[in-house]
């Protein structure tokens, strides 16, 4: 059941299911509020409710800096794939973007870009290490988001 408060001008939604996190959001209007709530609840009903709490939190960057620090040391070439993210980091055009707002298109057109930089063997690696930290955060890190392809 969804509860809804007016507060400061905007409105805060509470869902509360048993068997799943406590889930809310703030909203600036009453009817986004209402038409959000009716959509998590949805989901809920049928089962197909995936918490997306932690993807919201966590930029593209975030992931590939945690990447750096507890995966990349533990592999043969973890300095190298340390380079790697390093020139991710630095284009923060894309880092800036929030994990849920990711899509196909948006990393097309990087690697576009990339492609007029440096070959495509060299994408090719930049887009598996991206591939394998994005699917890292979803799987181990709770930040469900869908699948980046190789």
């Amino acid at each position: 059941m969804a509860t809804f408060r007016k507060r400061s001008g905007k409105w805060n939604v509470r869902i509360q299911r048993r068997g799943y996190p406590d889930i809310s959001k703030t909203f600036s209007t009453q009817a986004d509020a209402k038409a959000w709530a009716k959509r998590i609840e949805v989901e809920i009903d049928l089962g197909g409710f995936i918490d997306r709490t932690e993807a919201e939190c966590n930029t593209l960057g975030d992931i590939l800096e945690r990447y750096k620090r507890e995966i990349s040391p533990g592999k043969k070439a973890g300095s190298i794939e340390a380079t790697r993210i390093n020139r991710f980091l630095r284009d923060e055009a894309l880092c800036n973007y929030k994990a849920t707002a990711l899509t196909s298109k948006l990393l097309a057109e990087w690697r576009d870009k990339r492609l007029s930089e440096v070959s495509g063997s060299s994408v090719n690696r930049e887009l598996n290490l991206l591939s394998h930290a994005v699917n890292i955060a979803r799987k181990e890190w709770g930040s469900n988001r869908p699948v980046i392809p190789p």
